[in-house]
């Protein structure tokens, strides 16, 4: 979640030889003056593997303003399993909205190959 999913996406980029099913970032926020580590965006470019990007509809603004680039950057990848889903009227925190971020995690998953 938040800065935690931006070290996640982080840490699958430079671990592609760890064998990860996906990753699932919750309210991925970007740092546009940070180092290559705090941006999402050429992340995304280098991910093939599948990725759940959720984030609130009233979520922070490094999260809202930086949505269209993450999926742009998915897609320019050719990352045909990334998905994007915005919880309506959730908040950075899902506020009364965790039982939404609760099915949207698991429909995701069920979605993926079993192991």
């Amino acid at each position: 979640h938040s800065s935690g999913a931006i070290t996640a996406l982080a840490y699958a980029v430079e671990r592609p030889r760890i064998a990860l099913g996906g990753i699932i970032v919750i309210g991925v926020i970007t740092e546009p003056a940070g180092n290559r580590y705090m941006q999402t965006t050429p992340l995304l470019e280098k991910l093939r593997l599948p990725v759940l990007d959720i984030f609130g509809s009233q979520d922070l603004p490094l999260v809202l303003n930086n949505a269209k680039a993450r999926a742009d950057a998915a897609k320019n990848a050719g990352n045909g399993r990334y998905v994007q889903v915005r919880v309506n009227k959730a908040n950075h925190f899902f506020t009364d909205h965790y039982n939404d971020l609760r099915a949207s995690l698991s429909a995701w998953l069920a979605k993926l190959p079993a192991k």
